[in-house]
């Protein structure tokens, strides 16, 4: 599906930036904003990189090097920066909300030459946890200097002292980086307990960028707007290199604030913007509280990106914006993977598009490829994967077999090779022996009209080792009772994979990068909602209360507790079922326990099938005296 192109691809960061500034030297790059500051050019940018390499390389810091960076979240100088240092040597980008302990650990990994901090005027505090931690460790610190009379995000170096080993008093050749140079080092954002140091090539980059520019059809016309950090790779690759690859402009307009956000989009002739499902969201409320009808918008497509998007966010997005939703897979192991097309390409729900010139595969946990339409690992390699960890074999030795990096997803691909992602291998919830995927249940919990975000996670069981929890955030004004959700579930998904435990919080935690922090869902409180004691009032309520009192061991119950939520479980519903089959002379399915998990619920269900059996028994008579009549 990719057209093929008769030029020589760029293979490094520095050949992609010349190459655009030789056809378009005046064409803005990376600009802000604020009209009143003129964007830097595809030419100045070029230029910044020549004179940070000649500053880089008087300073004795080669291209084999690392150097650490901490910069704004989201600005036209981190971006700058960023393109200028990893075009002549290696560059580790940090958060900079990273307390001082944080820094001091990931200084030890990375172990840079050197550190550069930029300071950053809304958050003139957060260099000091850097600085002080690079202190400690006695690593040098190189300080910026901004100069925006020559271009906005234009800068040099400053050292107070010479502080670096082996300088050298002649900076070397400008083309000194070859391909498999390390451009960036990035943190992984995963569930892991330490984010493991990837680092990314130069070929890799470049392999990735122009193979998804071509799918977006992006041209030196089009116009990025970056609201996401620049130490992860959405916000870096996806939202700065890509668009440079293309010779198209990025706005840098900071950490996303929604209202701001719109003015951009309807002022600055913003062509398209790809951020995380949960911005998505944000983006969706704001436009439902301030329509953008008749405002002008050169909009092309909006993108999503780092986690999977909800269908409802997605067809209303597209509604309000007039353009297609598209959807990407990947991660900072294997860049850009996968993308959806533009239209009139195929379009299928649920998939997030073929792959952009990488090499796909499902694979057993045995090591063999599987068919189409079989589900396993989805593996990928390729030059846009990571040449591996970096010290870290263990972890290179469970990602990397047989050439192929294991990404921990559950996926299939179709007859057309368009991948569709099913879940994640560790984040599979083991109940009773029933594996349950929670991005399955998440998806059927997001079809429910009414529930914005739904996260789905496992926590122990004593039984049945792990049960399923779902964490609900609602949309405002919706009223929405567990029992409702269960029953709409139930008609989607198989009982034990309906969540026995449903939570309705305020918002999921969200992990730096702006994706689901799964690792923080455990420790979610409910918002308190105190619910009115009720005691049993008549047979049914009194009978069931007793059941429940003997199985659960809970003495005073109100016929609106939650079977589930008291500490039941499927296995302990089965006692309570063959209870009711003696007491009540009526066989309930424990599909329809789940559906009816309260007192008042299960007695209203069992009066009901009393009165069906009744009716039912009746008539079987009624026809019986029939036939003897006749």
């Amino acid at each position: 599906m990719l057209k093929k192109s008769s030029v020589s691809t760029p293979t490094t960061i520095l050949e992609m930036v010349a190459s655009i500034a030789a056809k378009y030297p005046q064409a803005p790059a990376i600009g802000s904003p604020d009209r009143a500051k003129s964007p830097i050019t595809y030419e100045n940018l070029l230029k910044l990189i020549h004179h940070i390499h000649f500053q880089l390389r008087t300073l004795g810091i080669g291209s084999e090097d690392r150097i650490a960076l901490v910069a704004p979240v989201n600005s036209v100088l981190t971006a700058t920066a960023s393109v200028a240092i990893a075009a002549n040597t290696t560059c580790g980008l940090l958060n900079p909300h990273f307390s001082e302990t944080e820094f001091c650990n990931y200084l030890q990994r990375l172990n840079p030459k050197a550190l550069i901090v930029c300071d950053d005027s809304n958050h003139p505090e957060l260099k000091l946890n850097a600085t002080n931690a690079a202190n400690s460790l006695k690593i040098p610190i190189l300080k910026v200097e901004e100069d925006v009379k020559i271009a906005d995000g234009w800068f040099s170096l400053q050292s107070d002292t010479q502080f670096l080993e082996n300088c050298t008093s002649f900076p070397g050749e400008i083309n000194d980086i070859s391909a498999d140079d390390i451009a960036f080092i990035f943190l992984t954002s995963g569930s892991t307990s330490q984010p493991k140091l990837v680092p990314a090539t130069h070929r890799g980059l470049c392999f990735s960028c122009f193979n998804t520019q071509r799918v977006l059809e992006l041209t030196p016309k089009d116009v990025n707007l970056n609201v996401l950090p620049m130490f992860h790779v959405h916000g870096l690759v996806t939202n700065v290199l890509l668009p440079l690859s293309a010779g198209s402009s990025v706005i840098c307009a900071g950490e996303f604030v929604a209202e701001t956000f719109l003015t951009c989009l309807t002022t600055l002739g913003v062509t398209w913007y790809s951020v995380g499902s949960p911005i998505h969201s944000l983006i969706l409320e704001a436009i439902l509280k301030n329509p953008l009808m008749n405002k002008p918008s050169a909009l092309r497509f909006i993108r999503s990106g780092s986690a999977k998007l909800s269908p409802q966010t997605a067809i209303a997005l597209e509604s309000h914006l007039c353009v297609p939703m598209l959807e990407a897979y990947g991660m900072s192991e294997v860049l850009t993977a996968t993308n959806t097309l533009l239209p009139p390409h195929p379009q299928k729900p649920g998939s997030v598009g073929p792959s952009v010139g990488t090499e796909l595969g499902i694979m057993t946990a045995t090591g063999e490829l599987l068919g189409v339409g079989e589900q396993g690992e989805v593996v990928i390699r390729g030059v846009n994967v990571t040449p591996g960890y970096l010290d870290n074999k263990e972890a290179n030795d469970l990602a990397f077999v047989s050439g192929w990096f294991h990404t921990g997803d559950l996926g299939y691909l179709d007859e057309d090779g368009f991948l569709f992602i099913c879940g994640r291998i560790k984040e599979l919830i083991n109940r009773g022996g029933e594996k349950v995927a929670p991005q399955e249940v998440e998806t059927a919990l997001l079809g429910i009209l009414g529930i914005k975000q739904a996260a789905v996670y496992g926590i122990p069981h004593k039984l049945l080792g792990e049960e399923v929890v779902a964490a609900l955030v609602l949309h405002p004004n919706t009223k929405l009772s567990p029992a409702l959700i269960r029953r709409q579930l139930l008609q989607k998904l198989a009982y034990f994979k309906v969540p026995t435990h449903l939570l309705t919080v305020d918002e999921l935690p969200l992990t730096p990068s702006g994706k689901l922090d799964r690792k923080a869902l455990p420790s979610l409180k409910a918002k308190s909602e105190p619910q009115e004691f009720v005691a049993p009032c008549n047979q049914y309520e009194t009978k069931l209360a007793g059941i429940w009192s003997d199985i659960l061991g809970v003495e005073k119950l109100s016929i609106h507790d939650n079977f589930f939520e008291l500490g039941g479980n499927s296995l302990l519903a089965t006692q309570v079922i063959s209870r009711i089959l003696q007491e009540f002379f009526i066989k309930i399915s424990l599909k329809s326990f789940f559906e009816n998990p309260t007192i008042a619920d299960l007695s209203d269900h069992i009066k009901t099938l009393l009165w069906l059996q009744q009716g039912s028994e009746a008539s079987a008579k009624h026809d019986e005296m029939e036939e003897i009549e006749l």
